[in-house]
């Protein structure tokens, strides 16, 4: 159910300044970054983020977005690999913490009712 919610919201969210500015859609970018902190288009602080947001682009060299899946087995100037391993392993320690969690916590009530069962 919380994944056709997810799935249906997703056409609603405006893209992020970072993805529009690799596909060279600049003005969309500074105009979704205007409204995401509630600015002007024209003021400084957005100005300066765009421009950060624009080298650390160049920087990592993915000016037109283009990163073939096989990046994410490398390692290299912008740590595909590493990054890919940290997110899924948080992914998997925080389903195996939440998973034990439900599982004591569900041997606690059944503990408690036998409990309350057994008193005269």
């Amino acid at each position: 159910m919380f994944g056709a919610f997810l799935s249906i919201a997703m056409f609603f969210l405006p893209e992020s300044p970072r993805w529009l500015m690799t596909r060279d859609r600049h003005d969309q970018a500074i105009t979704s970054l205007a409204a995401l902190r509630g600015h002007h288009r024209d003021d400084e602080e957005i100005r300066l983020e765009a421009s950060v947001i624009s080298d650390s682009i160049r920087a990592s060299g993915h000016i037109g977005g283009n990163t073939p899946f096989s990046a994410l087995f490398t390692g290299g100037k912008t740590q595909h690999f590493r990054r890919m391993l940290l997110g899924a392993s948080s992914q998997f320690f925080q389903q195996v913490c939440l998973s034990h969690l439900l599982k004591e916590l569900r041997g606690q009530y059944t503990d408690s009712n036998r409990s309350v069962a057994a008193m005269p």
